[in-house]
């Protein structure tokens, strides 16, 4: 599989620890008798499949003196969880409730605490697995140290559209630019049918939906919202993209209950054929078809404005694995990292969630026989990722004042110029921002 090029500003918090000293400890033989990890995630909850059970199985048959507990959590408990942890003060509790012994990660937590104070460094254990070591070089997964932090799977977010509806309004291909885009819903939904061109999940308990909904949007021609390392809302580009989502409101094509719609009900409304186009991650691929077999749609790069002719740009997120510093049984808890890297593993757990190996060498299996994953597969290998917003340490707290102003701006009661200005100004308000 061609390398997938990231452009992950998310590196300085996530993947630099910044002066944080690790004293590497001396390898442990923890092999020569039996011994059982924890791993935390929230992964199956995210998808709703149990894709980590054959996984687990296979990898405890290569592994007889190693057992795998899962802990099946939502990311938001295991978030508090990890939190708790950090908070406690008194060491016997803190031995009494010891962290799992690796953890599914969002990198949007990096901003509620400092995983260079919560992990090991992982440098030494790739290098001495010279064959994942080469393979995720390839990948570009490892970019900086020290690595605290292994990519399992990324999710680009492209454009869905429902085939049907396009043509039912007479357009015979998705939209290339923001201003077809804009002509497309407004004819759609101008139809009388009741359908939406397009619809925004900007629910507070969409932990996604500022990458999905609206940054997806602003970075489709690159970086808009950043200058350096710090936050630029009031940019150009940024400008220009909340003009065009602005438009939305402005031509009654969009579902009107767009503040307090859930991800899910979002996707619900497109395979029920109510929305004509959203943004989705590709991982909703499954999701879609397990709602609406029949269901005729497509993927495509998220439209840019017209005057733009670079390669596409996709609003980027990754499942992260990571060891806690205080686990004594590290050399166990890598050896199942490494094997959910390894090639053949990496292919089968991208191929079960709809999702991008972090293995440069893999070949999902859903290549051979899904047009629509290789599509989109193949959209990502032609562009970029980029995740602005995980690059400050409260992306927490800026994606709820975008989501806020936003909605404001969507309401009417604010134009674009005074959204990005109000954003830039909370965020620089002390307190607010790093």
């Amino acid at each position: 599989m061609k390398k997938i090029s990231l452009i992950l500003l998310i590196a300085a918090c996530v993947l630099w620890a910044g002066a944080a000293v690790y004293k590497f400890t001396s390898i442990r033989n923890q092999q020569s008798q039996k011994v059982t990890i924890t791993f935390a995630q929230y992964w199956q909850d995210e998808t709703d499949t149990r894709f980590l059970d054959s996984l687990i199985a296979d990898f405890e048959q290569e592994n007889p003196l190693i057992t795998v507990q899962v802990l099946d959590m939502s990311g938001a408990a295991l978030q508090d969880r990890i939190l708790g942890f950090i908070n406690e003060e008194d060491p016997r509790k803190r031995k009494r409730n010891p962290l799992p012994d690796i953890l599914a990660l969002d990198s949007r937590w990096s901003g509620v605490f400092d995983f260079g104070e919560l992990l090991l460094p992982l440098e030494q254990y790739i290098a001495g697995d010279s064959q994942l070591s080469a393979e995720l070089a390839f990948s570009g997964a490892v970019q900086d140290e020290p690595v605290l932090i292994m990519p399992a799977v990324s999710f680009s977010y492209p454009l869905f559209y429902n085939i049907k509806l396009l043509r039912e309004s007479g357009f015979d291909r998705p939209p290339k630019s923001r201003e077809e885009f804009l002509a497309y819903v407004r004819t759609i939904a101008g139809g009388g049918s009741g359908i939406y061109g397009t619809a925004l999940a900007l629910s507070p308990e969409n932990p996604y939906g500022i990458t999905g909904d609206l940054y997806a949007w602003l970075c489709a021609s690159g970086p808009a919202i950043t200058q350096g390392n710090t936050l630029d809302f009031t940019s150009r580009e940024a400008v220009r993209g909340l003009t065009f989502l602005s438009a939305f409101a402005e031509e009654n094509s969009l579902d009107p209950g767009f503040a307090g719609t859930a991800d899910r009900e979002k996707l619900d409304s497109f395979a029920a054929g109510k929305t004509a186009m959203i943004i989705g991650s590709v991982g909703d691929i499954a999701c879609i078809r397990g709602k609406a077999p029949e269901l005729d749609f497509g993927v495509t790069a998220v439209p840019a404005q017209a005057s733009y002719i670079g390669k596409p740009y996709f609003a980027v997120r990754s499942w992260y694995l990571g060891i806690p510093k205080e686990s004594p049984r590290d050399e166990a808890a890598w050896r199942f990292i490494s094997f959910l890297l390894g090639k053949d593993r990496n292919e089968y757990l991208a191929s079960r969630v709809y999702g991008i190996p972090a293995n440069g060498n893999a070949q999902p299996e859903r290549l051979n026989h899904d047009d629509l994953y290789e599509k989109l597969l193949s959209l990502t290998d032609s562009g970029e990722g980029i995740a602005e917003l995980y690059g400050f340490s409260q992306a927490g707290v800026l994606e709820t004042i975008i989501r806020e102003e936003t909605i404001r701006m969507l309401n009417g009661e604010q134009s674009p110029e005074e959204t990005a200005a109000a954003i830039q100004s909370r965020w620089d308000a002390p307190g607010s921002g790093d």
